[in-house]
Parts: C-alpha cells; sequence; structure tokens
C-alpha cells in the first residue's frame, strides 16, 4: 500500500511540473511572438540607437569646380586601418608597422593604450594598395575601412581660397567651411557600430548603411588658369619687394564675380600637416588696412557728383605743402597749380585734401560707405573683415584732409576691388560673389552717376601713361588704375619704413571687363605701389583680358 501511494504521488509532481513546464514555454513563445511581431520596429531602433551611428559626411562630399569645369577640390577613395587590442597578437605587428609607414614602438603603445576599448586607429589615409598589403598579412583584430580624403589639384594656389576639410569631411576653413552643408547634404553616411560608450567597433553592414542620392557640386566664379598666374605674379611680387604677404582679387566688374583670390605666404591644403595655422587665413578678406592713395579716385567721384569740383577744375598745391590746423600735408614734390587729372596722375596728396575740405564730410563717409566699406561683403568665408569707418560726426578738417589720401579708416583687398568696380561699373555696384549665377544682373544700385564715372577712368588712364602707375601698363590695351603707398601703424603712431604698396585699376577704360586689386604688405626692398604692385597687375589683367577674349583697344 505504501508503495503504491508513493508512486501514485510521483505521478501526480510529474504531471505538475509538465503543466508548469508546458505553461512556460507558451509564456516564452507568446513573449517572443510579442517581440518579434508587435514590437520588433521599436526595439530595432533601440538598439540600433545604442549600437549604431552614422560617421557624418564620411563619403561622396560634392566636387568644387571652377568656372569652365576645372576640379578644384574633390574627395578620393583611402583606407583606414584599425585594431582591436585585445585580439590583436604580437605577432606580425612589425611587418603590419611597415607596412602602413608607422614606427613598431608607436603602433605598440597605440595598442596598449587602447584602454580597454575594442577599436584603435591605427593609420588613416592609405591607399587602396596598401590596404590591400594589409589584408594579405591576415592579422587577428587588425581591419581595414574605406574612407575619403580631399584633394586639391592645385594645392597651394587655392589653399586660402578653399581652405580644407577633417577626417569626416566636415569643412574647416575657406569655401569648405563657408558651404559644408551644401557639400555635404547629398552625401551617403557611413554607418559604423559602437560599443554602451559610443566608441565605434567596427563597421556595419550595407544594410545597415544609408545611402543618398549621388554627390553634390559647388561651381565657383574662378577661372583656374587666371587663379594660377594671379598666384604666380603675387608670389614673385612679394619675393622681389621682400615683403611680409600680399593679397589680389580679380573681379568681373558687370557680374560681380570673383575670377581670382590668392594671398600670401601660401599653404598647400593638401599638405596642411606642414604649415602653420596662421597661414591658413584669407587676408584678403580678414586682413583690414589703412589703404592710401588708391582712395583718391572715389574721393574725386564723390566731390564731382556734389558738385564741389568739375573735371576741367584746377588746384593751386604751391610748393607742395598744406597747413591744416596744427598739422601739415605734403607732397613729394610741389606740383604748383594742376588739373584733376594731375592730381590723381602723380598722386598729391596737398591737391586731395584741397578737394576733400571742399566736400562735406557725410557726403564723402555716404559714398564710401555705398562702395561697400564699413561692412562685410558676406562672401560667407571665415574671418571675414568689415573694416572700419569713422562713426564719430562731424569729422574734423584734419580727419577729412588724412581721409582723402586713404587714412583714418580700414578696408580689406577684396572691399578695395568691388570699390573700383563700382568705377568700372559705369557707377554702379553689383556686389561680390564667388558662386555662378548668383547675381540679377539688373540688381546694381546707383552710387555714383554714369558720366562720373567715365571721367573718372578717363582721369585714372593718365596715372599709367604719364603718373606713377606707368609699369601697369599693357601694350595693345587702355588702361585704369592708382597706385598706393602707406605708412602702417604700429604701436600707437605710424611706422616709418613699414609700409603698405598697392596698385588697383581696370581695362578696357572704355568698358572695363576686369578689375584687379594688388595689395604688398611690409615691402622692404622696395615699397612704392608702382614698383611692386603695378607689375603682378599687369600680368594678371593681360592674361585676364586674354582669357575672356577682350580685343585690344589701344
Amino acid at each position: 500500500m505504501q508503495s503504491s501511494a508513493n508512486a501514485q504521488l510521483f505521478r501526480d509532481r510529474t504531471r505538475i511540473m509538465g503543466v508548469v513546464a508546458a505553461a512556460m514555454v507558451v509564456m516564452l513563445v507568446a513573449r517572443a511572438a510579442q517581440l518579434q511581431l508587435l514590437r520588433h520596429q521599436e526595439l530595432q531602433a533601440q538598439a540600433g540607437g545604442r549600437y549604431e551611428r552614422l560617421e557624418p559626411g564620411r563619403s561622396q562630399r560634392g566636387v568644387i569646380v571652377a568656372r569652365d569645369g576645372e576640379v578644384l577640390a574633390r574627395s578620393v577613395p583611402v583606407v583606414a586601418v584599425w585594431a582591436d587590442p585585445k585580439k590583436a597578437s604580437g605577432q606580425g605587428l612589425e611587418r603590419l608597422a611597415a607596412t602602413i609607414g608607422l614606427p613598431p614602438g608607436l603602433l605598440r603603445r597605440k595598442l596598449q593604450q587602447a584602454g580597454g576599448r575594442h577599436f584603435v586607429y591605427l593609420a588613416r589615409g592609405l591607399s587602396l594598395e596598401a590596404a590591400q598589403e594589409v589584408a594579405a598579412l591576415h592579422l587577428p583584430g587588425i581591419h581595414t575601412m574605406e574612407e575619403e580624403r580631399r584633394l586639391y589639384p592645385l594645392g597651394p594656389e587655392v589653399g586660402h581660397l578653399l581652405g580644407f576639410t577633417d577626417n569626416f569631411n566636415r569643412g574647416l576653413e575657406g569655401m569648405e567651411l563657408a558651404y559644408n552643408e551644401g557639400l555635404n547634404q547629398d552625401s551617403r553616411h557611413m554607418a559604423y557600430l559602437a560599443d554602451g560608450r559610443g566608441r565605434p567597433v567596427g563597421l556595419a553592414t550595407d544594410a545597415q548603411a544609408e545611402q543618398g542620392p549621388a554627390n553634390s557640386q559647388l561651381v565657383t566664379t574662378i577661372h583656374w588658369r587666371l587663379q594660377h598666374v594671379a598666384f604666380e605674379a603675387l608670389a614673385q611680387a612679394v619675393a622681389q619687394a621682400g615683403a611680409q604677404g600680399g593679397s589680389l582679387v580679380a573681379v568681373e566688374p558687370r557680374t560681380g564675380e570673383i575670377w581670382a583670390m590668392v594671398n600670401q605666404p601660401a599653404f598647400d591644403p593638401n599638405q596642411r600637416d606642414q604649415s602653420h595655422p596662421d597661414t591658413y587665413r584669407n587676408r584678403a578678406v580678414t586682413d583690414a588696412y589703412e589703404i592710401g592713395s588708391v582712395i583718391k579716385p572715389l574721393l574725386v567721384a564723390a566731390a564731382l557728383d556734389a558738385g564741389v569740383v568739375t573735371p576741367t577744375s584746377m588746384l593751386d598745391t604751391g610748393a607742395g605743402s598744406l597747413r591744416v590746423g596744427n598739422w601739415w600735408v605734403r607732397d613729394i614734390h610741389p606740383q604748383g597749380r594742376i588739373s584733376l587729372t594731375r592730381v590723381l596722375a602723380v598722386s598729391s596728396n596737398v591737391g586731395a585734401a584741397m578737394i576733400s575740405l571742399q566736400l562735406d564730410g557725410r557726403d564723402f563717409l555716404r559714398d564710401l560707405a555705398a562702395v561697400g566699406f564699413g561692412k562685410r561683403i558676406d562672401l560667407g568665408l571665415p574671418g571675414e573683415s568689415a573694416g572700419g569707418l569713422p562713426s564719430r560726426l562731424p569729422l574734423s578738417r584734419i580727419q577729412r584732409a588724412t581721409m582723402s589720401f586713404g587714412y583714418g579708416f580700414t578696408i580689406t583687398p577684396v572691399q578695395l576691388a568691388q570699390a573700383y568696380a563700382v568705377l568700372a561699373n559705369d557707377g554702379r555696384i553689383q556686389g561680390l560673389t564667388l558662386l555662378r549665377n548668383r547675381h540679377n544682373h539688373n540688381a546694381a544700385q546707383a552710387v555714383f552717376q554714369p558720366s562720373t564715372a567715365r571721367v573718372v577712368r578717363a582721369m585714372l588712364e593718365h596715372v599709367i601713361t604719364e603718373g606713377t602707375g606707368r609699369k601697369a601698363g599693357i601694350p595693345g590695351y587702355r588702361v585704369a588704375g592708382k597706385t598706393g603707398t602707406a605708412v602702417k601703424a604700429g604701436g600707437g603712431s605710424y611706422q616709418r619704413g613699414s609700409y603698405l604698396s598697392s596698385f588697383v585699376g581696370m581695362a578696357p577704360v572704355e568698358h572695363p571687363a576686369l578689375v584687379v586689386a594688388v595689395v604688398i604688405d611690409e615691402p622692404r626692398n622696395l615699397h612704392y605701389g608702382g614698383d611692386v604692385a603695378a607689375p603682378a597687375f599687369a600680368r594678371v589683367m593681360a592674361e585676364g583680358l586674354a582669357i575672356m577674349g577682350v580685343p585690344p583697344d589701344g
């Protein structure tokens, strides 16, 4: 009896355990079904959020091209080598180091200092051939993945203008930074897997990679050949003058399109690690100067429009000195009684001061502001300076006198080019641009009367034929322009021996197709703008007119 009772108890317990086990299986199946069928998308998204990351801009960044389609910047495929330090063994590491060009000791330190991570970069920017060599080693824990590197075919010739990107294809300087969003907006992103702390541990599968449309294209106004000639001409001018640096800007006045923009000293965006960060800045837009006598044509235009002088006015500059309060304005050579044209041709400070003192200071400031001084042109480039105009009115007599030959306010080289483009465009300001087809050519605003701009251009032709700008002449063309030589300020006073030399002009005189501004900073060997800057102007202007197909007129 006892044995029978025990057997019955065992059978009962077995049935109960079976029922419980079956219930648990049913519950697990039900839970799995719930997760797989009802909450699949939610959980997949959570998992993706925890373990997947998108690396922005890793591929297919848009190309940057010149106005004729020449490629200025493009992305090329390269390879990164990474390791899982927990799986990478000591065997074969020396061969790996030799293959990727890394000292063996440094490679081992990278692995040892990984801090428990499963991912550490060993090398980036390697060629596809190098990646094949790494793969052929078959080393445990060593992997490769595709990336992109930005390539600039013109090298230092476009360094300041285009800038560069980081390892993740994000713009850091120049147009790469200014138009970063547009260059990346159509790009596909590379997905990678991350650990719980967000650190990358490898690439995701193709199914996890987010694909986008074909890469975008940024079409600039730059002409690659003129950019090349401008770079060489400016480099030669700076070297011959023993100068600290310089800028050159070439502008089409009718459209406001910038055909060339270069600076010295230069840097190569393909090898920026070898350059000092101070060389990255685009001096043409970041550096504002007291510009000197190149301001005089704008003064004459303002005075003509205000009616205080006429094209035939004569000025008695006497023995070449003019007292203004407790200050004296002087000319290098006495000129006596001279015309407005002669004031510009020989760059008479006394003549310019006499004109300015007849002109209401508010009218002069208004016209300077109207040609773009005192405000950013808004090209979108990083670090662009507005320069500075006097804000306190009324202007004193000495302020009005010194402003007439370029002191007491500051402008950038690109602002100087824009101001002369106003004279070249019959007194209308178009505004400058680095992007093709971004301006409505009917939107130009009048600054000076058309007749005034034409008269001033005719006067400026004499600067080249009989004045201080003879070295700016171009055989076969009528050229108009102006020299400038300013003493630079420093330490609270003007520093004799420290100069800013410039030349800015246009051609042909009747219908200017191009404006070129050249600014040379602190020349040591020669310092007059007609000697230092004018030859670079002539070389670039001649090339620009040839590229544009402008027929000779002289």
